[in-house]
């Protein structure tokens, strides 16, 4: 153990860490979902990842849908529950598709039943980057953040 320790500056020197781009902070996150004790564990967890970021709580489908077409500037990603009542997650991606074409921003998936069907139906959606668990962990999401090319 004393070898690492020691050795720790060599072990570390090649990682680097981004520096934060003022267009990442201006940028908002999306937080998309029925259940108000969902939205706020999802916000501590973007917040801790960075907390400069802009995170715009959404408590319905609907209302995502029409914040997703019109908000300016476009989004760093979109953090979206699967089930709600008024259209699931699907349905709501298959709308913003067939109005847009494309999002221009990656989008995870939030769900407390993630089965083969779900992940095999998020494969063939180009802007779902990921189906996650109900509550997201926070080193999961920042792996798949910066495999999505969002800088954390």
């Amino acid at each position: 153990m004393a070898y690492l320790t020691a050795n720790a500056p060599e072990y570390f020197s090649c990682i680097s860490f981004p520096r934060l781009r003022p267009d990442t902070v201006m940028r908002p996150v999306l937080l998309i979902d029925d259940d108000i004790v969902s939205l706020n564990v999802a916000e501590a967890i973007v917040q801790s990842l960075n907390p400069n970021w802009k995170v715009v709580k959404i408590p319905s489908a609907a209302e995502g849908l029409e914040l997703m077409l019109r908000i300016e500037p476009t989004p760093l990603f979109a953090l979206l529950d699967l089930q709600m009542p008024d259209m699931d997650g699907f349905q709501l991606l298959e709308e913003c598709k067939r109005r847009t074409g494309n999002l221009g921003f990656p989008v995870f998936l939030l769900s407390g039943h993630i089965t083969n069907e779900v992940a095999e139906r998020a494969a063939d959606v180009p802007f779902i980057r990921c189906v996650f668990p109900k509550p997201v962990h926070s080193g999961s999401l920042m792996y798949h953040l910066l495999m999505s090319g969002v800088q954390v």
